[in-house]
């Protein structure tokens, strides 16, 4: 199956560029949720080459399943990919399944790509004290937790993620907190790791009882999820 990062049975995937923006209009057939193929979670996604993030998706649903996409999406992928600029931007940022609102005004910095190896690396040196590093801390593990929600099959609306930065002593923590599980991003031993816990909804701050993963572990999100999701 064609893959457009977790967009996939992609039948048409095209760049449109305006001026120094460039955007990608995929029809896809269904979303890869880590493994989990969701056919009722088709249609058209736009996807921002610059900043490397989703505009919008799920336009323009079929009922259509895994037979593929119906000759009214491609018509409609037709359609946006020769929309004007202003009609383009007027498209995304009205949409009901926009994300941020874009612009054509100026050329924007690409972000670069996140790295789970990097925030590993980060993670398993001490960061107290050294607020560049504490920094880089904090912003990669917050970008972490929402990856990790994500293979968690989490909606934006399932779950939070906090930041604490704490004094200059010590690490600062991110937490992920859903219904059902408590994650925490520090550096609370120099052999631990992060802590993960079950929890009675996010109202919860005790939870059940605490486990320690390896930081290298987050290298294979899946498996850290399954570990998680056993949890009760």
């Amino acid at each position: 199956m064609n893959s457009v990062g977790q967009y996939t049975m992609v039948s048409r995937d095209k760049c449109v560029k305006f001026g120094d923006r460039s955007f990608r209009v995929v029809l896809y057939g269904a979303y890869n949720a880590m493994g989990l193929i969701g056919t009722e979670n088709n249609g058209i996604a736009v996807l921002d080459e610059d900043r490397i993030q989703v505009v919008l998706d799920r336009h323009y649903p079929e009922e259509s399943g895994a037979f593929g996409a119906t000759e009214a999406q491609a018509c409609e992928w037709r359609r946006i990919c020769r929309l004007s600029p202003e009609e383009f931007i007027e498209f995304c940022n009205s949409h009901p399944n926009s994300r941020d609102p874009i612009s054509l005004g100026s050329k924007v910095d690409r972000k670069p790509r996140f790295s789970a190896s990097r925030f590993i690396d980060i993670a398993e040196e001490p960061v107290a004290y050294n607020e560049p590093a504490k920094r880089e801390f904090l912003s990669l593990g917050k970008q972490m937790a929402i990856r990790l929600a994500f293979a968690l099959g989490l909606n934006e609306d399932q779950y939070e993620v906090r930041v604490n930065k704490g004094g200059i002593a010590v690490s600062g923590e991110v937490t992920l907190h859903t219904d059902a599980h408590y994650v925490q991003f520090g550096q609370f031993s120099a052999t631990k790791g992060f802590l993960v816990r079950a929890c009675k909804g996010r109202k919860d701050y005790t939870g059940g009882r605490n486990y320690y993963i390896q930081w290298g572990n987050l290298r294979n999100l899946e498996g850290v999820a399954e570990f998680i999701l056993s949890l009760s």
